[in-house]
């Protein structure tokens, strides 16, 4: 079995602390601004904030993270898509990510 190293993992527990305050919309400002600055935002980063906008229910933000992922070269996980599938089963929506995918 692979493990998992993150990049930056200091950046991945600022992310994860201020998602855990309720504060995704610092959080994503917070991975913009890490973007090429600090380090490349990566797959633990972008599954941190989206799993945390899927739990307020904020699902179509999460679904543009989701998006701006793959913009990035971030290729999503087999965590990103149980996230997205937790999220819209939570907010009633399961049809329509059957349509989205």
């Amino acid at each position: 079995m692979t493990r998992y190293w993150p990049k930056d993992f200091n950046s991945i527990k600022l992310i994860n602390g201020v998602c855990k305050i309720g504060e995704t919309r610092a959080a994503i400002q917070l991975l913009r601004k890490i973007d090429g600055t600090l380090t490349e935002p990566d797959v633990v980063m972008y599954n941190t904030i989206i799993d945390c906008l899927c739990k307020h229910k904020l699902v179509p933000e999460a679904c543009d993270l989701f998006s701006e992922m793959s913009v990035k070269g971030v290729s999503a996980d087999v965590v990103t898509y149980n996230t997205l599938i937790y999220g819209f089963c939570i907010v009633g929506k399961l049809g329509s990510l059957m349509k989205w995918y």
